[in-house]
């Protein structure tokens, strides 16, 4: 190394360093101020302009910078020396940084050490933590000498530097480049966005950080949604997030409706279902899809304008078949917002009863991305339930509510799930028979497709039973149908039984009441069981001889579970033999069960056996002998 008055090391000395070799560490005898200025002096006291120094002082740097130990060890903060030993700075500047501060030689180092970073290609060297400490030295300068020129080196280090390296460039340009060569570094990266996919997220980061005119905003929106629609699942919450933040009124609404068709959430849904093996090391709350939609929602309300834009856009959807996955879920985050709630509930509703909004369409946004509308479980249901109770002349609106429900218990948590049943409760006692009738069929919906998830709260849908005053016959039938369902699940799951206790407590009540109509709930009551419990396991048609007959006729009174609807037939039998109200009631229900073949045929046989002669002697002989 060359050691004479003007070299690098001889100049280091003189200001006040003492420069380490081979990995030792510099040692500053000096305030860094200090040591700039006296640098900078004896740097251009070599000549008039002082080049023959600058040169000699860089090609000094450069050598000792080619051990890898030496550049790293000028690349951290710099070591002081004081009374009482060695310290960093507390301003955190390290060798490199305070040389990039002395103008005469910013733009030669800068260029040597950008040259540095060619060094860092090969497959070894990716995670080589060098690359990141000199763009960091670049940071926020006080005042670059050759913009231009640094701009142009950047791009073109980006060209040829591994994927690791240009994420890290990319990412640092709003940082390192004057708001002078932002034009430049705009017109770069987007020729670096078309050659290259998987920079696209690092691209638009810096982009949104840098400051565009507006011409170059629109080029670069413009240029972003043009690759909506081939941008990699993980780049899109990014590519959303830019296109909504830079968006402006004049042109909100072709940005809207490009995101509208554009990103299409079925196929987000397939593509991410596909690289499941990968998403498995991630939360249910990170996955591509629940990213998009924190994107969407951030975007929407970070501006009131992007909000107001797309709530229109919405509402102004007049053709079938209009509405989107993507419109539902928006719908879903703007009714999130206490400003717009009541709007978008007005919406919800009208767009339903032109039939725009299906059931089919809802069912499958909730069915199919429950998992990333978590968050917005809340408001499906105070959607639903405000729907249903507003749905006394639109029966369209009922059932789309009811499908709702339904859908959101399927997909929901323990939480949602007692929200949604308790919601229902409350509809079910409202005294609406809309109300009730849509209440009670999604209940039943419910039992068909989440029964062991419904028999969580079987006792709280019993608690129904106290508050019968404003139910009908029909809806008091329905209502044992589902408990007599869930008490079954019940008894196979092996539970307590405590449903099944109740239950036969409060019917055995209801039928020794003297009065006609407290008995005929009990006889809906047990009817409901017997069908809950000698429904027919298989799909088979049971046909025999009189000697199977008679087997069969034995069998149900020792069936686990046809023994149960043995005990509640025995019941109406013994309160009910002297009412031929509830007798007919009876027969009458168990007529349309036999007729719909789903008991099972030992039951079909018991009831035969037990049932004939009283039937005849009730309606056949009492009949004949009055005539």
């Amino acid at each position: 190394m060359n050691n004479g008055p003007g070299s690098f090391s001889a100049i280091c000395q003189q200001a006040g360093l003492e420069l380490g070799q081979n990995g030792a560490p510099n040692i500053l005898n000096v305030e860094p101020s200090r040591f700039q200025r006296e640098a900078s002096r004896l740097i251009q006291r070599g000549g008039a302009s002082g080049a023959s120094c600058v040169e000699s002082f860089l090609e000094g740097l450069q050598e000792h910078l080619e051990d890898a130990d030496n550049l790293r060890i000028c690349l951290i903060p710099i070591i002081k020396s004081s009374d009482k030993g060695q310290q960093a700075f507390s301003n955190g500047e390290s060798l490199v940084r305070i040389l990039l501060s002395i103008d005469i030689i910013q733009q030669g180092l800068m260029e040597a050490l950008l040259e540095r970073i060619y060094g860092f290609l090969s497959d070894e060297e990716k995670e080589s933590s060098i690359p990141k400490l000199i763009l960091q030295q670049m940071r926020w300068l006080n005042n670059i000498i050759e913009p231009a020129q640094l701009s142009a080196k950047l791009l073109e280090v980006i060209g040829v530097s591994s994927v690791t390296i240009q994420r890290d460039i990319i990412t640092s340009l709003p940082e390192i480049v004057p708001d002078s060569e932002h034009k430049t570094v705009v017109l770069g990266l987007f020729e670096l966005m078309e050659s290259s996919s998987e920079l696209m997220v690092p691209i638009l980061d810096a982009l949104s950080n840098l400051n565009l005119q507006s011409d170059m905003l629109v080029n670069a929106r413009n240029h972003v949604m043009n690759k909506l629609i081939s941008a990699e699942l993980d780049d899109l919450p990014i590519v959303i997030k830019f296109l909504l933040q830079t968006v402006e009124p004049d042109n909100v609404g072709d940005v809207i409706e490009t995101i509208r068709q554009k990103l299409d959430f079925r196929s987000i849904n397939k593509l991410q279902k596909s690289s499941r093996s990968k998403l498995k090391k991630a939360s249910a709350n990170q996955t591509p899809e629940v990213l998009i939609l924190d994107a969407l929602k951030i975007g929407i309300r970070f501006q009131k304008f992007v909000m107001d834009a797309w709530f229109k856009a919405l509402a102004a959807i007049s053709k079938p078949g209009q509405y989107k996955v993507i419109d539902v879920m928006v719908m879903f985050i703007l009714y999130s917002i206490v400003s717009l709630k009541k709007k978008v509930e007005v919406m919800f509703r009208k767009k339903i009863i032109e039939g725009l909004l299906t059931r089919k369409l809802l069912e499958d946004t909730i069915l199919v991305h429950g998992v990333s509308l978590r968050e917005y479980m809340s408001a499906v249901l105070s959607i639903s339930e405000n729907l249903l109770r507003s749905s006394q002349n639109y029966p369209i609106v009922a059932r789309t509510a009811s499908a709702l429900y339904t859908s959101a218990f399927q997909v929901s948590d323990g939480y949602y799930r007692q929200e949604i049943v308790g919601s229902l409760l409350v509809h079910i006692g409202s005294g609406s028979s809309i109300e009730i009738d849509a209440s009670l069929a999604v209940l039943q919906d419910i039992v068909q497709v989440s029964r062991s998830a419904l028999n969580e709260y079987s006792l709280f849908i019993k608690g129904v039973l106290n508050y019968m005053d404003n139910m009908s016959l029909e809806h008091i039938r329905l209502l044992f149908v589902i408990l007599g369902s869930l008490a079954r699940e019940d008894e196979i799951s092996c539970d307590s039984g405590t449903l099944i206790t109740d239950l036969n407590i409060f019917i055995r009540k209801q039928l020794s009441n003297p009065t006609v109509q407290a008995k005929k709930i009990g006889v809906m009551g047990a009817i409901a069981l017997v069908q809950a419990f000698g429904v027919m396991e298989n799909g088979g048609d049971e046909k025999g001889s009189s000697s199977q007959a008679v087997a069969s006729h034995r069998q149900a009174e020792v069936d686990p579970l046809l023994k149960i609807s043995v005990q509640y037939l025995h019941m109406i039998k013994e309160y009910c033999q002297r009412s031929a109200v509830c007798l007919a009631m009876t027969f009458d229900e168990l007529a349309s069960m036999v007729v719909s073949g789903k008991l099972n045929p030992k039951l079909v046989v018991w009831v035969k056996e037990e049932f004939s002669n009283q039937f005849a002697e009730t309606f056949v002989c009492g009949a004949t002998r009055r005539t």
